[in-house]
């Protein structure tokens, strides 16, 4: 671990607030999965309803992707909007940078 008075004001805040992390990485993964949805379906020309046609979901499901509000969108229906945008829903361990923090 750093010594604190080396650590960026971000990894400091981290550092001295540890539970902070779990709540950053949930939102920013959300985040991340709006954006990706957004400029995908920018690339593809997609609208709202025609991305969830191609996927058998609801207009109002891509909406919620696309808004960060994905809290209760499961895999399946993720997969399916994701399958159109051309991509593979994967995971990855926990443990990523932020746990350095702690």
């Amino acid at each position: 671990m750093k010594d604190v008075k080396k650590m960026t004001t971000y990894e400091r805040f981290f550092h001295e607030n540890p539970d902070q992390i779990e709540i950053f990485e949930k939102e920013y993964n959300e985040f991340v999965l709006s954006e990706l949805v957004i400029e995908e379906m920018e690339k593809k020309k997609l609208s709202v309803r025609a991305l969830a046609k191609k996927s058998n979901v609801s207009p109002t499901i891509v909406q919620k992707l696309r808004s960060s509000d994905c809290e209760k969108v499961n895999y399946r229906t993720l997969q399916n909007v994701m399958s159109v945008l051309g991509f593979h829903p994967t995971f990855t361990p926990k443990g990523g940078a932020m746990s350095n923090y702690v």
